[in-house]
């Protein structure tokens, strides 16, 4: 599995100083910003499994900046993100003791950077057990609300005047959901389009083949096409 690794890091130097390390990781897809609006931004559009967030992000304009805190305070506030494993990067001599008790912090990185000791911190940081929270897809049919399991959707595909939800035991058809409206009510970064009409949940697939176009999931014995015009982006947004 892919794990996305969101840098935080306002200098160019110890960005990519922490990039060469984490290139060096298999299965890391690292993620970079270099101030508060980037990272929220990133944060809008992907699943983090791990933070590296460097406590002070704005140190030529603010002497007492610890914004890097702020904005790890704020990512705390999201419930998805409630127990990620963070990591400081810092210079200071003793910011433990706000961090511990109060943002569940994993651990930190001093400057300069130890690449063999910043490996091994991260590699058990990636290994910690986070328990997500249970989302649901609320679906209406003849009256009665069903409330399905986001993680227990394998696909989500529109059929002319219907919408077909197919999970790991059964699936339901109701009236048709706008693609954006499907997309909305997922509401999570793990499912992603193969065509214009179908959604898939990437969790559940097994292997794809691109040059025959189709998906293979581990749970269920039907296999979903991909739309041709897709298959690029498909890919791209798999590896996310």
């Amino acid at each position: 599995m892919i794990r996305n690794v969101l840098i935080i890091e306002d200098m160019e130097y110890h960005m990519d100083r922490l990039c060469a390390i984490l290139a060096d990781i298999p299965e890391v897809n690292v993620l970079k910003a270099y101030n508060m609006e980037q990272a929220y931004c990133m944060l809008s559009s992907n699943t983090i499994h791990l933070f590296l967030v460097d406590i002070i992000l704005d140190a030529k304009n603010n002497r007492g900046d610890v914004s890097g805190l702020e904005i790890v305070q704020t990512i705390r506030q999201n419930k998805s993100y409630e127990f990620t494993p963070v990591i400081f990067v810092t210079s200071l001599e003793d910011p433990k003791l706000f961090s511990y008790s109060e943002l569940h912090c994993y651990g930190y990185i001093e400057k300069p950077f130890d690449a063999d000791e910043v490996k091994r911190l991260i590699k058990q940081a990636l290994n910690f057990p986070v328990v997500e929270e249970d989302k649901y897809m609320y679906l209406r049919k003849e009256g009665i609300i069903y409330p399905i399991k986001t993680k227990d959707i394998v696909f989500v595909q529109n059929i002319r005047y219907k919408t077909r939800v197919k999970t790991v035991r059964d699936e339901i058809i109701v009236a048709r959901i706008g693609v954006s409206e499907m997309v909305s009510e997922l509401n999570s970064p793990h499912f992603i389009m193969c065509s214009r009409n179908t959604i898939v949940n990437k969790e559940h697939i097994e292997y794809v083949d691109f040059p025959n176009r189709y998906i293979k999931f581990r749970d269920i014995d039907e296999m979903i096409e991909i739309a041709k015009p897709m298959i690029k982006k498909f890919r791209e947004m798999l590896k996310k």
